[in-house]
């Protein structure tokens, strides 16, 4: 009954209102026809997607069947292989959507930075690839998209276009995260533009920072992510401006988190459940923790200072919780 009520919704207020991408002839599950195993067009629309996501885990996993979603599974941005991919506890392949590291076409995500499962939904985000990078793109690789995709690979809503670089409506400059919020928004980290938008599934930007605020020390440089706090503020991690901000929905910033001004490329930030602010420092090859006041209280080396020569090993990401 809640299958049937969703297709309805889709049926009634998105039919032809989303860009579509017919299904790869190769995929495993080429032969559904549709969302749910339906004949729907593959673009579902903004209310599929929102009234899909509250479907129950277990009915989901009923549905689909095929280790999709599983407890123990683990999501992987899997960047230079132009995909993402989801494997089970022993490392098995469930589910992907990509073609791999020779694929540069709109049917892989092409540099994937980020990844998240929504629901029944996986959201990533594509920054593409530079020139010189890796060696089946020398020339490098455009792809500025954030994606929603179905459990059978099939793209069933985008916001950016593959080959297309701006800042005007649809389109990104190198989103590096993707964030799918309570609201079914989804907040994009839009690097290259030097913004975090907030955009609604019928594709408005509803928020951003800075909008308005052209104060020149607000302004970003390079960020790398932006986290909804439970307060409603923005925690965002400036990575060019070695410091994290929260800023208010009035796009004023608040408070700025920076380890008593020591942090060097900070690339990512999230708030712990105690209030204090994790810090990737990544020029400084290490994981801060400070506190509301901007005192570290906490840190942890990836290398040795000797080792900040060869940037392989520094952190870009980190996240979690006091035991």
């Amino acid at each position: 009954m809640l299958k049937k009520l969703v297709i309805q919704l889709a049926r009634t207020l998105s039919r032809g209102n989303d860009r579509r991408l017919n299904q790869s002839a190769d995929s495993p599950h080429a032969a559904a026809k549709g969302p749910f195993g339906t004949g729907l067009p593959l673009g579902c629309g903004a209310a599929l997607v929102a009234a899909a996501v509250l479907l129950p885990t277990e009915a989901v996993r009923a549905e689909f069947g095929f280790g999709f979603n599983r407890p123990g599974n683990v999501l992987i941005a899997d960047q230079f292989n132009n995909r993402v991919i989801e494997t089970d506890p022993e490392g098995n392949i469930v589910w992907s959507f990509g073609r791999g590291p020779n694929d540069f076409s709109p049917r892989s995500i092409i540099g994937c930075n980020d990844a998240e499962r929504v629901g029944i939904f996986t959201l990533m985000a594509g920054t593409g690839t530079q020139p010189g990078v890796i060696p089946q793109a020398t020339n490098g690789a455009v792809d500025n998209r954030v994606l929603l995709v179905d459990p059978f690979a099939r793209i069933v809503w985008q916001y950016g276009q593959f080959g297309k670089t701006g800042s005007a409506r649809d389109l990104l400059n190198t989103p590096v995260q993707n964030t799918f919020l309570p609201n079914t928004d989804i907040l994009i980290t839009d690097q290259g533009n030097n913004r975090i938008i907030e955009v609604s599934l019928a594709k408005q930007i509803v928020w951003q920072y800075p909008g308005p605020n052209t104060n020149a020390s607000d302004q970003l440089a390079s960020p790398n992510s932006a986290e909804l706090l439970e307060n409603g503020h923005i925690l965002i991690a400036d990575q060019g401006n070695n410091r994290a901000i929260e800023v208010s929905r009035a796009q004023q910033i608040l408070k700025t988190f920076s380890a008593g001004g020591t942090v060097s490329i900070l690339a990512f930030a999230s708030r712990l459940p105690d209030g204090d602010t994790l810090i990737t420092d990544s020029g400084n090859a290490r994981i801060v923790e400070v506190d509301s006041n901007d005192v570290p209280v906490w840190q942890y080396l990836t290398v040795s200072l000797s080792g900040l020569k060869d940037r392989r090993n520094v952190p870009t990401r980190s996240s979690g919780r006091k035991a």
